[in-house]
């Protein structure tokens, strides 16, 4: 919800008698499940209940924003390539909504992976037309066949484990990003060691290093 590229669709659900907001229901445009926060002051379910990629989100009114706190979600990733979660994790957010702008707070806490909470927000623009740029799956070809084997190595085997750190002369917890390099004082701590790689000047990669090729490329 607040990494993505999409947008949101938002409905709230009532009671036919009451007239009551039961749940507000958060819907993805693609590639998210979506998520509904309950209203009604239900308790969460017991620690043992079915995780899910939604989880389970209960909400309330605080001032003019809606406070909202999420458990039981199924272990993932805060990004894809990033900081994983655990299924211990529970994540509170703040909607807050100034015009036609809503701003989404996400503070996620995980006992497993973050020893401080990680806090991401994300800005949202009303659109005054319906949109839908939903495309369907296509399936394509990853470069194996069904049933073939994918290389890997073993968690303490892999032999490109430390290349960053040697391609740029950082210390491990700064590629590994521990707590004190959150912040910017950790500059000072290694500024008298930290020896930058040489500029590149052609070809410039990832890694920031690479021959230029001779010949036509194949």
């Amino acid at each position: 919800m607040v990494l993505g590229p999409f947008g949101l669709r938002i409905s709230a659900q009532s009671d036919p008698a009451t007239k009551r907001v039961v749940s507000y229901t958060i819907d993805p445009w693609e590639d998210w499940m979506g998520m509904t926060i309950w209203m009604d002051d239900r308790p969460h379910p017991s620690e043992v209940a079915l995780h899910t990629q939604a989880g389970f989100t209960t909400g309330r009114w605080e001032g003019g924003a809606l406070a909202a706190h999420t458990t039981h979600v199924k272990a993932g990733f805060i990004r894809k390539t990033g900081v994983p979660l655990s299924d211990h994790a529970t994540i509170d957010w703040r909607f807050f909504r100034h015009g036609n702008v809503l701003t989404v707070l996400m503070v996620a806490r995980d006992p497993v992976y973050l020893v401080e909470p990680e806090i991401i927000s994300k800005g949202f623009r009303l659109s005054q037309m319906p949109l839908d740029y939903r495309d369907p799956c296509v399936p394509g070809f990853e470069g194996h066949e069904p049933g073939d084997r994918v290389p890997h190595f073993a968690a303490d085997q892999n032999p490109f484990l430390d290349e960053f750190m040697k391609l740029y002369h950082l210390p491990r917890e700064a590629v590994l990003g521990y707590r004190d390099t959150l912040y910017p004082e950790y500059r000072k701590t290694i500024k008298d060691t930290y020896v930058p790689p040489p500029p590149c000047t052609a070809d410039c990669g990832v890694a920031g290093n690479f021959v230029r090729r001779r010949g036509p490329t194949p």
